[in-house]
C-alpha cells in the first residue's frame, strides 16, 4: 500500500463513537472511526466522499460494542503506511 501521511489530525467528539478528520500531504481528506470494536480509515476529496468510499484500511479486533478509543491506542494500530502528525487536536 502507498504510504498516506496525515499532516492535521483532529478528534471531532469526546464521546462515542472515537471519529478524527483531517488532511493528508497530498491533498485528500481523511475519516477515522473506531466503532463496534472496529477501527477505519477513509480517504477522499472531502469529509463526506471519504466517508462514501471503502475504507483504506481496516482493523476489526475490538469489542463489538466498543467505541472508545485514544490518540495512543490509534497509534498503536494503525499500520506503518498511515503516517500521523506529532500533534493531534
Amino acid at each position: 500500500m502507498s504510504e498516506i501521511r496525515i499532516v492535521s489530525l483532529k478528534k471531532i467528539t469526546d464521546s462515542v463513537p472515537a471519529q478524527w478528520t483531517g488532511e493528508t500531504a497530498s491533498g485528500p481528506l481523511v475519516y477515522i472511526r473506531y466503532r463496534f470494536g472496529a477501527l477505519r480509515v477513509h480517504v477522499g476529496p472531502g469529509i463526506d466522499e471519504a466517508i462514501e468510499r471503502d475504507p483504506v484500511f481496516v482493523w476489526d479486533e475490538g469489542d463489538e460494542y466498543d467505541g472508545c478509543m485514544d490518540e495512543e491506542e490509534l497509534r498503536e494500530l494503525l499500520p506503518t503506511w498511515i503516517v500521523l502528525p506529532e500533534v493531534i487536536a
